[in-house]
């Protein structure tokens, strides 16, 4: 008799639980699911990129059209200056050293800078073929704006870095799902080519996305165009008179302060020649000077491109 108790009182708790398991299923199921994506969530915020990577990012986005690798170009900084601050530490002292290391590692970044405004520059003098071509195909395409910047993007002979930008318009506005995304592939196509011109068509693009006509907002930034093209070609004449100057000046120079010391100064070519390239401080000091020079080229590139923009 005991045992038949016992028997039926523990067939008694298992019928319970089980019951009490069944009633509970979807409250843990619940739970886990809760548990599980604030896991996924502080996951991705760990993840996320801070201040400087995410300036990084897009600096590197705006040149090579290579997303998610500022972290790539950070490394290689800090490289660089690791290297040339031990190399010049052996024959200078740690004042000069830590200078010629930022300036070398600066390289990268300056070199990228400079490539952004370059291509800042021609976008901006392609602007009114993109901008025309863009409102000849929103027509046609029955003011369909993904369709528009298909068509501009396969007849953009005329404009090859707004063609460039524009392919990567289309295609993030494409793969992305949502509002957010799209709008922000907008910004990073004004912050590319850099012109209020760029700007107003990425709103002309946000709107007509978002189902807006955008016809007379293409007209407008067409005839605002129109008025800077004289004044942008005579910018870059002089821009591109003040780069030929730099690139061929300043080593005409070096070659002739060879020339001096030789002629003048009655110095041996191959003791000239042994002490600037065999000596650790000549070739330093050579190093130094074509560091300058590609770091002056970059700069003047940067401050001299110009846009053309209203």
């Amino acid at each position: 008799m005991k045992i038949t108790a016992h028997m039926i009182n523990l067939l008694i708790y298992i019928a319970y639980f089980a019951g009490l398991s069944l009633i509970l299923s979807n409250v843990l199921a619940y739970l886990k699911g809760r548990i599980t994506l604030r896991r996924r969530l502080m996951s991705m915020k760990n993840r996320a990129p801070g201040a400087l990577e995410s300036k990084l990012d897009s600096i590197v986005f705006m040149a090579t059209g290579k997303e998610h690798k500022g972290k790539l170009l950070g490394l290689a900084s800090l490289l660089l200056f690791a290297v040339s601050f031990l190399y010049s530490i052996l024959s200078f002292g740690i004042f000069f050293s830590l200078i010629i290391a930022l300036l070398v590692a600066s390289v990268p970044l300056i070199s990228l800078v400079s490539k952004i405004q370059n291509q800042r520059s021609r976008s901006s003098r392609e602007g009114q073929s993109f901008v025309n071509e863009l409102y000849r195909q929103y027509l046609i395409g029955n003011r369909n704006i993904l369709v528009a910047l298909e068509k501009t993007f396969e007849n953009g002979n005329e404009f090859p870095s707004c063609r460039k930008q524009a392919y990567l318009l289309l295609l993030r506005m494409r793969s992305s799902g949502s509002r957010s995304a799209v709008k922000t592939a907008c910004s990073d196509f004004a912050s590319a080519i850099g012109s209020l011109w760029a700007k107003n068509v990425a709103s002309a693009v946000m709107s007509a996305y978002e189902g807006f006509d955008i016809t007379e907002a293409l007209i407008d930034i067409t005839a605002g165009l129109e008025l800077v093209k004289e004044d942008s070609e005579e910018k870059k004449r002089l821009n591109g008179e003040a780069a030929r100057m730099t690139v061929f000046l300043v080593p005409a120079m070096y070659v002739s302060t060879l020339a001096m010391a030789v002629g003048i100064l009655g110095m041996d070519i191959k003791d000239l020649l042994y002490n600037q390239f065999s000596d650790r401080i000549g070739l330093m000091l050579f190093l130094i000077i074509i560091l300058m020079f590609f770091i002056n080229c970059m700069l003047l590139s940067i401050m001299n491109g110009s846009n053309a923009d209203y």
